[in-house]
């Protein structure tokens, strides 16, 4: 234990650098510790994230009606059992690893059905939705919070898309598309951020945390061990007469609840001081 102290408390000092990971006794009980909440918390933002994906039928119905079949057929029948999927392997119980790559397996493929969406329809409207696609990169990075470089990897991926639209996409006037670009690589930049500040703080939370925990471990420990070395006479490792007192309370105690008697042996061997004198003390 104190080998782990002491690599809190390290953790805890150290400065600059990310800060997004613990040495790997640290990471395992760290993952072991919250790994239950963070898949239920992963799960329920899942839920609402594929509802309001659905709901943005809306919006296909509004700026691309004569693309709404194929709006219908990959927003419910494609991306929506997926999310499912997902959501279920969470329920079920799955490694930190796996967990984390499924919520990053959900937002790119949001991003890559909803760029096949963008690219199938003719509506002169439909450049709009490239301002709205900085919102997966809100959801994979500010309300999943995947772990920083998952994060980050996710965020390159859905900049690479981006790059792609605006170049394959015609824009409905001179600069729009590097508006709408500059618009996607704030907001990406902006979550990062944000990503890699939360996850700090979070790591730098359960460490103050463990290390309490720890210390009164430790204090749990010495104040058992000291009960046992004072209730132990040292010469001959039988219970002394501060235990005996102790014992004959307790016995008290439970006699008055339960209506027992109990008794006690004294024993003395005669002439043992011979044994004593002949074999010596110890």
């Amino acid at each position: 234990m104190n080998d782990l102290m002491v690599q809190v408390d390290r953790q805890i000092q150290q400065e600059g650098g990310l800060g997004v990971h613990f040495p790997a006794e640290i990471e395992a009980r760290f993952e072991h510790d919250i790994h239950v909440a963070r898949s239920h918390k992963l799960a329920c933002m899942g839920a609402v994230t594929i509802s309001i994906y659905v709901l943005f039928l809306l919006n296909d119905w509004r700026f691309r009606p004569d693309h709404m079949p194929e709006a219908i057929v990959i927003r419910v029948g494609v991306m929506t059992p997926i999310a499912l999927i997902c959501i279920y392997m969470l329920k079920r119980g799955v490694s930190p690893v796996l967990r984390e790559m499924l919520m990053t397996a959900l937002v790119c493929f949001a991003m890559i059905f909803t760029a096949l969406l963008i690219q199938l329809s003719v509506s002169p409207h439909s450049f709009l939705d490239l301002f709205a696609l900085g919102l997966i990169v809100l959801v994979g990075n500010v309300l999943f919070q995947l772990r920083f470089w998952y994060a980050l990897c996710s965020s390159a991926f859905h900049f690479g898309v981006m790059l792609y639209l605006v170049n394959a996409h015609p824009a409905p006037y001179a600069s729009a598309g590097f508006m709408a670009l500059m618009v996607f690589l704030s907001i990406t930049l902006f979550s990062i951020i944000s990503n890699l500040r939360s996850e700090k703080a979070e790591r730098l939370s359960y460490l103050l945390l463990l290390r309490e925990q720890l210390r009164v471990e430790e204090f749990t420990e010495k104040n058992e061990e000291f009960r046992r070395l004072a209730s132990i006479d040292p010469l001959t490792e039988v219970y002394n007469r501060r235990h005996f007192d102790s014992l004959v309370s307790s016995l008290l105690g439970k006699q008055v609840d339960s209506r027992l008697q109990y008794g006690v042996a004294m024993i003395d061997v005669d002439h043992f001081k011979s044994y004593n004198d002949h074999y010596g003390h110890v």
